[in-house]
């Protein structure tokens, strides 16, 4: 993700993301052996989950900035308050 808001900024575009939890695990096992990369999927689900709030935590702080919009859609309420929680923390006052 950073990767590619990286190279957002340099080449001047919009960057749009589906962020999921393992919703796709079999194809990106399948696609890392394909390509011989390391296979991106996390050894269990905390660090899944971990992740998953790292990366909304990252496009938060990033879209403070911005017009742009988020939606942040998950079936773990966790996820979800964590989510509104930051979301209430960066806005300006």
């Amino acid at each position: 993700m950073k990767a590619n808001l990286a190279l957002m900024d340099k080449l001047g575009f919009h960057f749009g993301a589906k962020i999921v939890r393992g919703a796709y695990m079999a194809q990106e096992r399948n696609r890392a052996a394909d390509m011989g990369y390391d296979d991106p999927i996390h050894d269990s689900y905390e660090d899944t989950c971990n992740m998953y709030d790292q990366v909304v935590e990252t496009v938060l702080q990033r879209v403070s900035h911005t017009p742009a919009e988020v939606m942040v859609a998950s079936h773990n309420e966790e996820s979800v308050q964590l989510a509104a929680q930051r979301y209430a923390n960066i806005l300006p006052s």
